[in-house]
């Protein structure tokens, strides 16, 4: 069963986006991704589009960061163009307020063949300056976004799974 899972914590640092964006753009597992309301795809305007955000409207004093992860068991047989574009339609539905970018990993430390979706979140949305919290109720709508893609295919579920303030090694974002 593919799990959406929000990882939890306070991610206040500085640095916060920039760790994030590199470890998903750089790591040995990436495979494919996309961005929505970026300058451009490549990863310091990334960065510097949610920064500027951020300081637009006042609110780069809080959670910089937000981070969530679709994972796949190898019972599902995913590849990773359909991993792509399930993580087009999260694209879709949460860049229409808020700034974001995911990317396919194909493996991870520990599992050669888990094929993963990591999706960066500006909490700050680029229309009003609104936040985007670590709540259900966000993953219940993504929830429903997947669930009229993919039909009955997979039975989503999802959690909160808490995370450190990414200022420790990048493999520990997995």
């Amino acid at each position: 069963m593919p799990y959406i899972i929000m990882k939890t914590g306070a991610h206040t640092n500085n640095d916060a986006i920039e760790r994030l964006i590199y470890y998903m753009y750089t790591s040995a597992y990436y495979n494919s991704g996309g961005t929505c309301m970026v300058f451009d795809c490549n990863i310091e305007s990334i960065i510097n589009s949610f920064v500027m955000v951020q300081n637009h409207f006042g609110k780069a004093d809080r959670k910089r960061i937000q981070h969530i992860v679709i994972g796949f068991s190898k019972s599902e047989f995913i590849t990773d163009y359909e991993a792509c574009m399930i993580g087009m339609s999260a694209l879709q539905y949460i860049g229409s307020r808020f700034q974001c970018c995911f990317v396919v990993h194909h493996g991870s430390i520990n599992e050669p063949d888990y094929i993963h979706i990591h999706i960066a979140v500006n909490p700050v949305s680029w229309v009003d300056g609104n936040r985007y919290y670590e709540c259900n109720q966000n993953l219940i709508e993504l929830k429903e976004v997947l669930d009229k893609q993919t039909g009955e295919m997979y039975q989503w579920h999802y959690k909160m799974d808490a995370s450190d303030s990414y200022e420790t090694e990048q493999d520990e974002l997995e």
